[in-house]
């Protein structure tokens, strides 16, 4: 059964024609590979059982359509390049590394103890989200407080190499895990800038709890950030807008909404804190292949502080979920995006377990209120104001955006 990275109400929006299996040919062509690279019958039947119900996902469940055959030789040349000796579990990595190599830099395979990280706001490591694109590890977002944030990782960072170990080409399981490591040993990164400038950092690892909400008054402006859309983050968010709120909304002046650096996450909670500025109007479309991968999310009648003027923060490190946010309260009249162009990470991944592998798989595209996709394109801001920003020392970015805040 797969877990989901978000869960909300499904509108079925189409039919879809019966699947395609994996078929006899794609099965004994994956056995052939095992069992040439050196893995005994019974230990490549087992494994390409696993790998074949892999196989029957992404032609089911994959964002574009792909067919078993495809996926199935590319997973078997993968087996065979390996050089011996070969043992079922490093063949078995390497026909999935070769699974979602084909499909886009979100996908990838992932091991218990990641695919918990991936649904929980307590990760260990360095504090960064990283995905892998064009072969090498790069930074999506640094998380707020965290040794990579503290560092000055930035989203678009890309990271070459941890101590000495080159990660350019590796999955992403593997790149991850030399990120991670014993709390409190130090990690040396190999970084190369957007710019192309190198740059070296060591970081010490922590293990790390993340408060995915949290608010404060700038004068009589209500600044609210939310870091993660884990599973508290609408209920924290919330509960903040109803401390801020007791004794009468009069005192409140604006709203400022703080997403940069935030990542992706459960779509639900995105939903959620977007309707809690919303009285009105479509919060988010989501376009799959599968029926029921469509669904249609509206904002209810309830809205705190309405009337209030709102700006909200964007940078290069909001994707995802945090975009779905953004583009809600703007594309509705809500409120002013402020900052830099966003990541444009315009899908949502579901997570589909196999045993001891869990795929996680893109299934649905992201589709804004005014009926624009913002893959791979992100979401420019309403006003433009490069950095320095969170975390800095000078936030330009926040100051801009409180000005605007009552400006409006």
């Amino acid at each position: 059964m797969a877990s989901h990275l978000h869960r909300f109400a499904l509108l079925p929006l189409l039919v879809l024609a019966s699947p395609v299996h994996a078929g006899p040919g794609e099965r004994a062509a994956l056995i052939a590979a095992f069992e040439q690279a050196g893995v005994s019958a019974d230990d490549a039947q087992s494994q390409v059982e696993r790998l074949d119900a892999m196989i029957d996902t992404v032609v089911e469940q994959y964002l574009e359509e792909r067919t078993p055959g495809g996926l199935a030789g590319a997973m078997a040349g993968a087996v065979r390049a390996l050089p011996p000796p070969v043992d079922a579990r490093g063949a078995f990595r390497a026909a999935a590394t070769a699974l979602t190599a084909g499909l886009d830099p979100q996908c990838g395979y992932l091991s218990p103890q990641d695919a918990n990280l991936a649904i929980k706001a307590e990760i260990g490591g360095i504090g960064a989200e990283v995905t892998v694109r064009d072969g090498e590890p790069l930074v999506v977002s640094p998380l707020d407080g965290t040794p990579a944030a503290k560092a000055g990782l930035e989203a678009g960072d890309r990271i070459l190499q941890a101590n000495d170990t080159p990660l350019a080409g590796l999955a992403l399981e593997d790149a991850v895990s030399h990120l991670r490591g014993t709390p409190g040993s130090l990690v040396r990164l190999a970084i190369r800038k957007p710019s192309g400038q190198m740059a070296e950092m060591t970081l010490r690892r922590e293990i790390i709890r993340i408060q995915p909400v949290k608010s404060r008054m700038e004068g009589d402006i209500l600044y609210l950030r939310v870091a993660q859309f884990s599973a508290t983050s609408a209920a924290a968010a919330r509960a903040e807008l109803l401390h801020r709120t007791q004794g009468g909304a009069g005192r409140i002046r604006a709203v400022v909404l703080d997403l940069r650096r935030t990542p992706g996450g459960l779509l639900d909670q995105g939903v959620a804190v977007a309707d809690l500025f919303l009285s009105t109007g479509d919060i988010a479309k989501l376009e799959g292949r599968r029926p029921e991968r469509q669904s249609l999310h509206f904002a209810r009648p309830e809205e705190f502080l309405p009337g209030v003027p709102m700006t909200v923060l964007i940078d290069r490190g909001t994707a995802g979920v945090a975009e779905v946010v953004a583009s809600a309260l703007r594309d509705n009249g809500r409120a002013v995006l402020v900052g830099e162009t966003s990541s444009g990470r315009g899908t949502a991944q579901t997570l589909f377990p196999f045993g001891e592998t869990t795929l996680r798989l893109t299934t649905e595209r992201y589709v804004r209120p005014n009926l624009q996709t913002f893959e791979g394109v992100g979401i420019a801001p309403n006003i433009r104001v490069a950095g320095p920003g969170l975390d800095s020392g000078d936030d330009r970015q926040l100051r801009r955006a409180l000005e605007i805040a009552v400006e409006h």
